[in-house]
Parts: structure tokens; C-alpha cells; sequence
């Protein structure tokens, strides 16, 4: 009994587990089933959407066009088309804008190189470094993004290297760096002290800057010597921003960026800065960049970022309003020379320099009621130069350049802030040449008045004295005088001489100013040469004699 009761115990549960195999094997054939039929009743089509950025899209947002793709098929064992559904989403981001001048901070290079000497070991120029950029980030906060190293192949300098170096000889690396300043200073001993110097090269202007020295005795102050050589060696930017008759705005790089110390602020009321336009392609790449001539602009107010300047040139209206791809832009400039040489040739002749030319300087432009009675003259030597000194009363001079009495040149200039300055002015020979000959014209001129007047007066007293034998040599000798008819005649002819030449050498000043000295001179001789008064003085002459028969 108990042997047939288990037998009938398997018999049950193999039925039951042939049951549930059997359940789950019809659950998987019907769901494949009515998966397909879905499938089935598909499109063979179906469009995705895809994020793409569009140009009028804020920055940080995306835009979802709808793009239509071409789906593969598939048969099944019905021989019915399914559709396969194919979805790619893409997010494209626009990036954000660069941010305004005001709030971009410089990107500054500082290479230091130290001179081979037992009193700069490795150790000195690792601490130097290390602190120069510890100062100076204390000193400049987040106005600079610094990065000091020790100079290394072509930014190795020596001490005289450094001194002389200028824009033709800086390192082409330089002109289209990373980095908005790059500084360099060398560090070299020599007699028991430390000799500190330091330039800057702007690669927004591609210009460099003047160059500062200090000489310490300690090695201990290197590094607040070297800060303290790059912060006045800084020459801070500004973009122009307004432009109208009266108001000339910049904002300044950077400036509102405030420096912990306020006496380190980039601009002070009276600061002077110099003027260059950057003239870009499409692309907004630089293709050049133009320095402004003889054009400076003095910082009247300073409103955090945004300065006011007048301005002086020698031109009429040096800026001008914005252009779509020319950037108005001005650098800061200190003067650090004791004095500027400036050559003076004429145009086109550079080899043939102006030589014991009149040049004279003020520092303001004479008026009537204020002639500048306390101007310097002087004289350009056998070089053409002139060698103008630093003034303390006012940064801003004027040149004025004189050829005999006709002024060649009006230049306002700031003496001490470059070693040397070029001045070409008009080829003013013809005109010089026409005022020597007009110069001895007027003192022959004077000479043949004064003779006429003699002979006049002795004529006179021969006739009162009934000499009639002098009184006709006399009149002889009044009728040899040259006359107002030739002496016009020399001066059409120098005058016809000094325009051809003013006209081949295309210089219209020369040619009016001709012309105005020809016409002084003859305007003298038709008042002191008339004819018709010699006529007069002989017609009375003749009649004292008849009535003296």
C-alpha cells in the first residue's frame, strides 16, 4: 500500500512540471507573435529628431530640427516588411561669448635671465622665480594670469642684449605669442652689486617698452626689485568706446579688475597715451597694424574702467569714429630718457640732412596775448640733429622747424620717451634759394633808392647854384639807374625758375610761398621805382633852366 502510494506521488508531479513547461512555451510563442504584428502595423518611415545649433541661438541653449533618415527593412517568416526604428539625438552647445575687455584679465609672460656668476647659483634663480611670481600675483590679484620662468634660448638675454633690443630684433615667437605681455628682465653682478633691468613687449601693439634699472647691493631685495621694474614697466590697454565733438571715451583692459594697492591703478588723471589702430580681415585677424603720428592723448578722468583723454596732434582729426574691421586702441606711455635726439631731413633725401636749420620749443602754442616768450631755440647740428632735453614743467612740447623765415614743421612730441625721432619735412630749397635772391634783390632795391635820393638832392642845389654843366650829369646819372621795368624783369625771371622746380618736385607749399615772396619784392620796386617820378623831377629841372635864361 505504501509502495503504490508513491509511485501515484511521482506520476503527479511529472504531470504537473509537463503542464508548466508547457504554459511557459505557449507564453513565448504568443508574445513573439504580437510583437511582430506590431511591428507590422509600423511605418517603413519614421523621422528622428536631432538637436542642432542654430546661428540665432542664445549661448548655452540648443535647438531640435526634425531630420528625415531612411529606415532599413526586415522580413519575417510571414514575408511581411517590418520597419526598424533608428533614433540619434546629438546636443550641440553654443559657446559663450568672450567676455567684455573690462572684464578680461592680461595673459602675462615674465622670463628672467641671470648672468653666469658664483654670486647667482641655481638656488637664487629657482627662490627668485618662485617669488617673483608670489609678489606679483599679490600685486596685480586677478588683473594678470601670470607665468614666470628663467630664460632659455632665444628669451636669454644679456645685459647689453636687453638694452639695445627693439622691434626689428625681437623674437618672431613674440609676434604672434599667446600671452598680451611679455616681460624681460636679466639679473647680472658686477663690483659688489646687483644690476636689475626690464622691458615689455605688447603683442597687441607688437611694440616695446622703455627700459627700467635698478642696481641693489643686497640679494635679498632682487625679487621686490624685479616686481617693482615690471609694474612700472607695465604699459596697461584701452579700446575706444565713444567718439564725438566733444567726448573721446576708452575702457580700459582689464579695468575692473582693481589692484589691492590703489597707487597701482593701470590709469591716473595726467597720464599720456599713444594711439594705434589694428585693421583685421573676416576672419578678425590681424593683417596690421598702424601707429597714429605725432598724436597723444592725456587722461582727463578715470570712472573705474572707463577714461576720458583730450587730445593732441599734429594732424586735424586723428580719430576717428569706429569701423567695422579697424580696432581704435591706446597704450600708456612713461618717459624714461633725459633728453630725445630728433633728425631733420627733407623729403625723400634722407641722406642729405638739414644742417644749421632754426628749430624751436615750447610747451604750449603761441597766441597774441601769449607769444611763449620762454621757448628754447635751437640748432640742428652737422647730423641734422637736435638734441631736446626732458622738461618738468610739461610732458608735451612743440617743435616748430623753421627754413629761413617760413616755418617747415608744427609737431607736439613728449621728449624722454624715445631715444630717437625722425621729422621729414618739405624739400624747401627752391623756396630758400628764391628768398636769398629776393634778400638781395631788396638790398639792391634800397641801394638804388637811396643812389636815385642823392642824386635828386644834388641835382637840386646844382640848379639853385646855376651849375648847369652838373645838373645835366646828374640826370645822366639818374637815367643809368636801373629801372622799374628791369628790375620786374629779374623777378618774373626768378620767380618762373623757382615755381618749375617746386612744381617737379609736386610741392605746393613751395610754390605758393614762391610766388608770395616774388610778389613782396615787386609790389617794393612798382612804390619805389616809379617811373613817372623820374619823368616829373626832369620836367622841373628843364624849367628851372629855362628860367634862369
Amino acid at each position: 500500500m505504501n509502495r503504490n502510494s508513491q509511485q501515484f506521488s511521482k506520476r503527479i508531479s511529472m504531470l504537473r512540471s509537463i503542464s508548466l513547461m508547457s504554459l511557459f512555451a505557449m507564453t513565448v510563442i504568443w508574445s513573439a507573435r504580437f510583437s511582430i504584428a506590431q511591428d507590422g502595423d509600423k511605418p517603413a518611415a519614421k523621422k528622428t529628431e536631432e538637436k542642432v545649433t542654430k546661428p540665432d541661438a542664445k549661448a548655452g541653449e540648443t535647438t531640435t530640427t526634425k531630420v528625415s533618415e531612411k529606415e532599413s527593412t526586415v522580413k519575417d517568416s510571414t514575408s511581411k516588411e517590418s520597419s526598424v526604428e533608428v533614433t540619434e539625438v546629438v546636443e550641440v552647445k553654443i559657446p559663450p561669448p568672450p567676455p567684455p575687455a573690462i572684464l578680461q584679465p592680461y595673459r602675462v609672460m615674465a622670463y628672467v635671465s641671470f648672468e653666469t656668476n658664483p654670486m647667482l647659483p641655481a638656488t637664487t634663480q629657482s627662490t627668485t622665480t618662485f617669488g617673483l611670481k608670489k609678489h606679483l600675483e599679490s600685486q596685480f590679484h586677478n588683473m594678470w594670469v601670470l607665468d614666470v620662468a628663467r630664460g632659455t634660448g632665444e628669451t636669454l638675454l644679456a645685459t647689453e642684449q636687453l638694452s639695445v633690443l627693439s622691434e626689428e630684433s625681437i623674437p618672431t615667437s613674440f609676434m604672434n605669442s599667446e600671452y598680451d605681455k611679455i616681460f624681460l628682465s636679466t639679473v647680472s653682478h658686477q663690483a659688489g652689486k646687483f644690476t636689475i633691468l626690464s622691458r615689455e613687449w605688447d603683442t597687441n601693439s607688437r611694440t616695446i617698452g622703455s627700459l627700467y634699472t635698478s642696481v641693489i647691493a643686497d640679494r635679498r631685495e632682487i625679487v621686490a626689485s624685479l616686481a617693482h621694474n615690471i609694474a612700472e614697466a607695465f604699459r596697461p590697454l584701452a579700446n575706444l568706446e565713444v567718439v564725438n565733438d566733444n567726448v573721446i571715451e576708452f575702457l580700459v583692459r582689464g579695468g575692473e579688475f582693481l589692484p589691492r594697492n590703489p597707487d597701482m591703478q593701470q590709469f591716473k588723471e595726467g597720464d599720456y597715451l599713444v594711439p594705434y589702430m589694428r585693421f583685421l580681415n573676416r576672419k578678425r585677424e590681424v593683417q596690421k597694424i598702424q601707429q597714429l603720428p605725432w598724436t597723444y592723448m592725456k587722461v582727463e578722468s578715470v570712472t573705474r574702467s572707463r577714461i576720458r583723454v583730450s587730445v593732441t596732434s599734429a594732424f586735424g582729426n586723428p580719430v576717428a569714429g569706429k569701423r567695422r574691421r579697424v580696432e581704435m586702441r591706446a597704450i600708456r606711455i612713461r618717459p624714461y630718457l633725459p633728453a630725445t635726439e630728433i633728425f631733420i631731413y627733407p623729403r625723400g633725401e634722407k641722406q642729405n640732412p638739414l644742417v644749421g636749420v632754426r628749430c624751436e620749443v615750447m610747451d604750449r602754442v603761441p597766441t597774441e596775448e601769449d607769444p611763449v616768450d620762454d621757448r628754447l631755440k635751437l640748432e640742428t647740428d652737422r647730423r641734422g640733429i637736435v638734441t631736446v632735453p626732458v622738461i618738468k614743467k610739461s610732458p608735451i612740447q612743440f617743435l616748430y622747424v623753421y627754413s629761413g623765415q617760413a616755418l617747415l614743421a608744427k609737431l607736439p612730441f613728449i621728449p624722454g620717451n624715445s631715444p630717437r625721432l625722425e621729422v621729414e619735412v618739405p624739400n624747401d630749397r627752391a623756396r630758400l634759394n628764391v628768398e636769398g635772391e629776393v634778400a638781395l634783390l631788396q638790398s639792391e632795391l634800397i641801394d638804388i633808392v637811396a643812389t636815385r635820393e642823392v642824386l635828386m638832392a644834388r641835382t637840386r642845389g646844382a640848379a639853385k647854384t646855376k651849375k648847369w654843366d652838373n645838373v645835366s650829369k646828374f640826370l645822366n646819372q639818374l637815367q643809368d639807374l636801373p629801372t622799374l621795368t628791369e628790375f620786374t624783369g629779374r623777378i618774373d625771371s626768378l620767380q618762373v625758375r623757382a615755381v618749375q622746380a617746386a612744381k617737379l618736385a609736386r610741392d605746393r607749399v613751395a610754390e605758393i610761398r614762391v610766388k608770395r615772396l616774388c610778389s613782396g619784392i615787386s609790389s617794393s620796386a612798382e612804390k619805389h621805382l616809379d617811373p613817372f617820378r623820374i619823368a616829373e623831377f626832369r620836367r622841373e629841372m628843364d624849367e628851372d633852366r629855362r628860367n634862369s635864361k
